[in-house]
């Protein structure tokens, strides 16, 4: 397998893995699996990824042990996401259009539907759950691995190309100011804190999917998204930074991860181009 494969591959795996943590842990074993091996998982990711996605899923295993049973699971994921009034939304058309099943949830079904999807069967919630989002953009990266490993370079890029759009629409807007939210219930009810680790994670997954394999200027001229600009703290060289990186720096910042990973430009962190670049079997998580 190529390197672009087996990353595109690990992408895949963190937004499919990301996308059953926020499913609401009623199912039989569903709890016991996120305590025990939601983790290891995390950590076999991140193992295969260049960035920083290991430091939080450390945070998110010392958290779990604040757990008594799976039944505080349930009890945290509800104060955070189910009881009325809802404190934390899921439903990105909540944050992007003010309302539930908005525009933005018309557009998401559209564009599940023009790959061909149905919900899965453990995704019952409505099209803008966040569940659902993470589960799209994690089959989009994997079907572009896919591509990948069959020379498919046309395809490849345009499936790249759908979930950085996806995400850019519909995860990046919202996700950093639930991560924060998130963290402010915890505070004020003393309540565990994975979930918010589990936020953290979903910001970074969804901000350095959209900079892969994308360098320099060229990576934020197409997306018309407000750039600084900064000088690499490795090679000293000139980068754009946006308004993601500095919000997934706010939210590293405030649980006190390192993030000089983030001073450094997409050559020196790994994510430039390498070079050229379905269907498959979806990786599983063990939750």
């Amino acid at each position: 397998m190529s390197d672009d494969a087996a990353y595109l591959h690990a992408l895949a795996d963190l937004h499919l893995c990301l996308a059953r943590a926020f499913l609401p842990p009623m199912a039989p074993g569903f709890a016991a699996a996120f305590q025990s091996d939601l983790v290891d998982d995390l950590d076999a990711i991140a193992a295969e990824l260049s960035f920083a996605c290991g430091e939080p899923a450390g945070f998110l295993r010392d958290s779990l042990q604040a757990l008594a049973g799976p039944d505080h699971l349930l009890q945290t994921y509800s104060a955070l996401f189910l009881q009325p009034p809802i404190r934390v939304p899921l439903n990105a058309s909540v944050h992007l259009d003010g309302s539930l099943l908005g525009p933005s949830a018309r557009a998401m079904e559209d564009a599940y539907r023009r790959h061909g999807l149905e919900p899965s069967s453990g995704l019952r919630d409505l099209p803008d759950h966040l569940s659902r989002l993470l589960e799209f953009v994690g089959i989009l990266f994997a079907r572009a691995a896919g591509a990948v490993e069959a020379g498919d370079d046309p395809s490849a890029g345009m499936l790249l190309g759908e979930a950085r759009e996806f995400s850019a629409s519909f995860l990046r807007p919202w996700l950093p100011g639930v991560a924060v939210d998130i963290r402010g219930v915890c505070i004020d009810l003393d309540l565990p804190m994975p979930y918010q680790h589990l936020a953290e994670l979903a910001v970074i997954a969804v901000w350095e999917g959209d900079a892969w394999r994308q360098g320099g200027d060229a990576a934020h001229a197409s997306t018309g998204r407000n750039v600084r600009r900064t000088l690499c703290s490795a090679c000293g060289k000139p980068f754009a930074e946006d308004a993601a990186v500095v919000a997934v720096r706010r939210i590293m910042d405030k649980r006190g991860l390192a993030t000089a990973h983030l001073d450094r430009c997409p050559d020196c962190r790994g994510l430039a181009d390498h070079g050229p670049q379905q269907t498959l079997s979806l990786p599983a998580c063990s939750i």
